[in-house]
């Protein structure tokens, strides 16, 4: 299990990868973001409904559940696409895996009795102290304006809790016997998130904002994005 959740952490930091990709190509600000929202979303909708066989099934906890997850995802992401474009992709890999570590083993420990070794807690610190790392890192503060580098320390640290949240959302619903399937439950989540998408769209205030929403560049981001975050996502579960 630890293994899987350090593969899936890994897989979650890489998505970096692709979120750099669109911003490059595409740009970080808040009508690249809510178009990358909605492109993502359709891409990973259309990858779960193929493994489902395009059946779903549905349960009012799975719905509010996935709901949550959604939303959690959908900030997740804005937050990622503007940490990429102001600080070190680095850093942000750094808080991107161990917020997907760290958060579930404090959350397991704490709330679902699992048993906690000494050396699993010697571990979780040294995990601490090389986050605690770049904080602290003179050269970092150096190079950047003072006020980036704290604004982009501080989406970092959102987005480490944030993807440890991921991670707990999943285990709450699976351990429940109301509970859909964990594909059926990720179908849903991305049903959410493309009306999220949606409506971000709709509801953004940007000139010509229908406008190259599904081009060659951001479909090809977005298709690396939502390979990787499905994979990701099932193997946390």
């Amino acid at each position: 299990m630890s293994a899987l959740l350090l593969v899936s952490g890994f897989l979650f930091s890489s998505e970096f990868i692709f979120t750099k990709l669109y911003e490059k190509e595409c740009g970080s600000d808040y009508k690249a973001t809510v178009n990358f929202t909605l492109i993502s979303g359709v891409l990973m909708l259309l990858m779960l409904l193929i493994c489902n066989g395009f059946t779903v099934q549905f349960s009012t906890f799975s719905i509010i559940m996935a709901t949550l997850f959604a939303l959690v995802n959908v900030i997740a992401n804005v937050i990622a696409i503007k940490a990429v474009s102001i600080g070190s992709v680095a850093v942000f890999t750094l808080f991107m895996m161990l917020g997907g570590t760290i958060v579930p083993f404090v959350f397991g420990a704490v709330f679902l009795n699992e048993i906690v070794k000494p050396v699993y807690i010697i571990a979780v610190a040294l995990l601490v102290v090389a986050l605690a790392l770049p904080i602290f890192d003179k050269t970092e503060k150096n190079e950047k304006n003072k006020k980036t580098f704290w604004v982009f320390i501080g989406l970092c640290l959102i987005l480490f809790f944030l993807n440890g949240a991921n991670t707990i959302i999943g285990k709450v619903h699976q351990i429940n016997i109301n509970a859909v399937s964990t594909i059926d439950f990720l179908t849903i989540k991305y049903m959410v998130r493309v009306l999220c998408g949606i409506v971000m769209v709709l509801t953004c205030p940007a000139v010509n904002k229908y406008k190259n929403i599904f081009t060659k560049n951001s479909v090809k981001s977005g298709f690396g994005y939502a390979f990787v975050h499905v994979t990701a996502t099932i193997l946390q579960l």
